[in-house]
């Protein structure tokens, strides 16, 4: 009844929108036929599937890295140059099909494409490293920080860097947790994980303007 309710509510919205502030009212109408049709459609499990690890464009490498939330990490590195692909999923584990409801043994992670000519694993690394913060142990089982090397190479350079980080710490008094593993598989997360703060920044963008549109609306007598 809800979703019904909003169909209506919008529909007439639209009937009584401007020429100017059509498109922006569009969205809500648009909106709730959709959930109305995601609520006839009958429901599956979510599917997080395997990602191959290799490159999408040949001369491009990959890096892995887990830091907590994988939200925030994703924002940071599509916006680093030298990087054309981002993807959050989960990895770490050794059981199959991991979702964001039910992850097993892996944890919230991030896949980067990059292109070596344009910046190095090593720089990743530290740009990994300025966003972590390992000095205290993850409050969630899901949040982990660690950096999973894919070659021999990567793996020399991970542990050179995070064994200076670890005796820089200790001269200071910390302990940091960070973990060098191999990556074995990435399971890309659902949908709805991907780019997810921007997102969220455009539906917050989005409705900002539709609020402006419906101001601008004349107003009928006893409004």
């Amino acid at each position: 009844h809800k979703d019904e309710t909003s169909l209506v509510d919008a529909i007439s919205c639209v009937q009584h929108a401007t020429d100017d502030a059509y498109l922006q009212l569009m969205m809500p109408l648009v909106n709730a036929i959709r959930r109305v049709r995601r609520r006839r459609e009958p429901k599956s499990a979510p599917q997080c599937p395997l990602i191959t690890l290799r490159p999408l464009k040949e001369g491009n490498k990959l890096a892995a890295f887990a830091q907590g939330c994988f939200w925030g990490p994703q924002v940071e590195f599509k916006e680093t140059k030298g990087v054309s692909r981002c993807v959050v999923g989960y990895m770490g584990g050794k059981l199959p099909c991991p979702t964001y409801q039910n992850m097993k043994d892996h944890f919230e992670s991030i896949l980067i494409e990059y292109d070596p000519s344009v910046i190095g694993y090593a720089e990743l690394l530290m740009i990994w490293l300025e966003m972590a913060y390992p000095y205290r142990k993850a409050k969630k089982k899901q949040y982990r920080n660690a950096v999973y090397y894919i070659s021999e190479d990567q793996r020399a350079i991970a542990e050179d860097i995070v064994s200076t980080v670890r005796q820089q710490s200790q001269d200071r008094g910390q302990v940091i947790q960070i973990e060098v593993d191999q990556l074995n598989d990435f399971f890309r997360a659902e949908d709805h994980h991907q780019c997810y703060l921007v997102m969220k920044e455009e539906r917050s963008i989005l409705a900002q303007q539709q609020l402006v549109a419906a101001d601008a609306l004349p107003k009928g007598k006893g409004e």
